[in-house]
């Protein structure tokens, strides 16, 4: 936030605090004298980060992934068996068991090739 808006949203906090309403005019005139302020302070800030991007990427996908309303979340995992996994160590251990035979098969398939290879 820009030093203007801050100083914006002082002033409103200070008219809030001498007149202790919203309705006063004085009030509404600092509320939306802050409000307007703030958002400019945003449009300057993403467009100063939109123009950034080539020589800074990891400020803008931060910038992104805080915005964004939907979190990834690992749901509950199956196995052949049916046994439903549902708690992170439990999870840990299918993610680790499943990914263990992966690298098992991948490192047999390979050593096969090249032992039929020479």
């Amino acid at each position: 936030m820009s030093y203007k808006a801050v100083k914006l949203v002082r002033h409103k906090h200070r008219m809030y605090k001498k007149y202790k309403k919203e309705k006063h005019p004085a009030y509404r005139k600092a509320a939306r004298s802050a409000a307007t302020e703030i958002r400019r302070a945003k449009r300057n800030f993403e467009k100063k980060l939109a123009d950034n991007i080539d020589t800074d990427r990891k400020s803008f996908y931060a910038y992104v992934r805080s915005r964004s309303k939907a979190k990834s979340n690992i749901g509950p995992l199956v196995d052949d068996l049916g046994n439903t996994a549902v708690f992170p160590q439990d999870l840990v251990d299918k993610f680790n068991q499943f990914f263990l035979l992966e690298f098992v098969l991948l490192q047999i398939i390979a050593v096969l090739c090249c032992t039929v290879n020479v």
